[in-house]
Parts: structure tokens; sequence; C-alpha cells
């Protein structure tokens, strides 16, 4: 088992004039370790300690044959794309 020294920043939600407390933990290290795009995670905490696992347990797995199987399957130039409105931005997905 490793460890990685993080800060705990702030963030505000909503607007909210208060900032409530943050963790970001991202990196390639990650995904070496199973935890996948898309993958579910379980958070656990108690005094001091937060304890992340996944959620399923064939994640791993599933995630890149699921990928493949997309890739494969999904034409270049779709014409079944639909488009909606974020903040005043097109954004096309599908």
């Amino acid at each position: 088992m490793s460890s990685r020294m993080l800060t705990v920043s702030s963030v505000y939600p909503n607007s909210c004039i208060k900032p409530v407390p943050a963790v970001r933990v991202q990196g390639k290290w990650l995904e070496n370790i199973g935890f996948h795009v898309g993958c579910k995670v379980e958070i656990y905490e108690s005094d001091g300690e937060i304890t992340i696992k996944l959620a399923e347990s064939d994640c791993n797995t599933s995630k890149s044959s699921e990928t493949a199987e997309n890739k494969k399957n999904s034409p270049k130039n779709s014409k079944s794309k639909k488009q909606t409105q974020t903040r005043g931005r097109k954004v096309l997905y599908g």
C-alpha cells in the first residue's frame, strides 16, 4: 500500500457564501489500481479517515470490453446526435 499527500482545499458550491472543504483525487495511478472512468465507488468515513472502494468487483474487465465494443459498433458520422443547450452553449451528444 502506498500513500499520497493531498491538500484539503475549499469550494463554494451553488454560489454559497461560506466555503466547504474539498479533496480532489485524480491521476493515471487511479487507473493502474483499477479505478477506471465510469466505475462506481463507495466512500466510507470516520473521524479523520476516508476510505474509497470500487463498488463493482468486475468494473476493471467490464469497462475495457465495453469501451472496445462501443468503438467497434459506433458509426463515425452518426446523424443521431442530439443537441442541448447548457448555460447558453450548444452541446452535441449521443
